[in-house]
């Protein structure tokens, strides 16, 4: 009896090692799976970043490897050499565009700085301002159609004769949101052709290599494949910025969109109306006081208040610049009152729409 006790034993804690070992060996083989995963990551990332802004086509392989579309700096690398504008811009309207030396703005008109030489596109203010490749593209507020200015003759021709919203320039082409039926639509550059992307109505968007970034109009958030695969990822948007990483609103809560998936970020306090994302910090409005949030560390006390400023020369400070320095002299410069972070404040969500003057 005893024997046949030991000879139990034995068995048991020789099935108990083996099922160990495999354990083991299936942890270590994920380990080993999960460090070539991220090696091979690193290394996409590092061939997209090599690339130079000369590589167009290249840069638009962006969006085939969740890796590198999330990336920061190769985001930023395919956006300067192949948008016309910044997708953060695009929160303000994209009543400002900065390229190289020009500058082109809308106030109560269309004006074009480059040379010393102020150049007046349109006497009227105009959006979704874009400069690319020698021209200057712009949406006049009151006929939404889209106008192109070659800047090398001063000539202006009428491109897009139907209304349009918002809208952003590529190499390849106009992408852009019909004004009647809300579709997401593509102009070609080469042959003027247009054609149809979406079935559906669209919000919002932002152009990642071949697909996008869209907010459907009944608020979902997902990402439109070439293939005209619409990939769903949150529900009841208000409204998202990319910047390499995507900050999505949904009412007074923010979420960061990334290779990883998708996770919260945390604030305790409510926030009010998302006008920026550089990467790491989300600024967000209220009440014409600009709050920032770092997505990237704990926010429990709540957003930092940064300054109080005209609506309009918040959204310029924060969102035009790509030169992220730059960006921080142009705020600092423009306040109304001395910079600093002061305490916490209680501050509440703010659902009005943002006038830009």
């Amino acid at each position: 009896m005893e024997n046949k006790k030991k000879h139990t034993g034995t068995l048991l804690v020789t099935i108990g090692c083996i099922i160990a070992a495999i354990i083991a060996g299936v942890g270590i083989s994920f380990l080993v799976v999960q460090e070539y995963s991220h090696s091979h990551e690193v290394k996409a990332i590092q061939k997209y970043c090599a690339l130079t802004e000369n590589e167009t086509d290249a840069l638009f392989t962006i969006s085939d490897t969740p890796a590198v579309r999330f990336d920061v700096n190769a985001y930023r690398l395919f956006e300067n050499a192949c948008l016309g504008n910044a997708s953060v811009n695009l929160l303000a309207y994209g009543s400002y565009c900065e390229k190289d030396d020009m500058v082109c703005e809308s106030v109560e008109k269309t004006v074009l700085h480059k040379n010393n030489e102020d150049v007046v596109l349109y006497d009227g203010p105009s959006s979704y301002i874009n400069i690319m490749d020698g021209y200057v593209y712009y949406r006049p507020d009151d006929n939404r159609q889209v106008y192109q200015y070659t800047i090398s003759s001063g000539k202006t021709d009428c491109i897009i004769d139907t209304s349009c919203s918002e809208m952003v320039v590529s190499t390849k082409g106009i992408s852009y949101i019909d004004y009647g039926s809300g579709q997401l639509k593509f102009y070609s550059l080469e042959n003027q052709k247009t054609q149809s992307l979406t079935d559906f109505a669209v919000s919002a968007f932002a152009v990642i290599g071949e697909d996008y970034f869209c907010l459907k109009a009944n608020k979902t958030f997902g990402l439109l494949r070439n293939t005209g695969e619409f990939e769903e990822l949150l529900t009841d948007v208000d409204r998202f910025c990319n910047a390499g990483k995507v900050i999505v609103q949904k009412k007074s809560n923010l979420y960061m969109v990334d290779a990883s998936g998708i996770i919260s970020v945390p604030c305790e306090q409510e926030i009010g109306k998302l006008v920026g994302f550089d990467g790491q910090n989300s600024y967000v409005l209220v009440d014409e006081v600009v709050y920032l949030l770092n997505c990237d560390a704990d926010n429990t006390a709540g957003p930092a208040r940064v300054l109080r400023l005209n609506q309009s020369e918040v959204l310029k400070a924060l969102c035009y610049s790509d030169k992220y320095e730059m960006k921080k002299a142009m705020v600092y410069s423009m306040e109304s009152e001395p910079y600093q972070i002061t305490e916490k404040q209680p501050i509440s969500a703010n659902d009005g729409h943002l006038q830009i003057s």
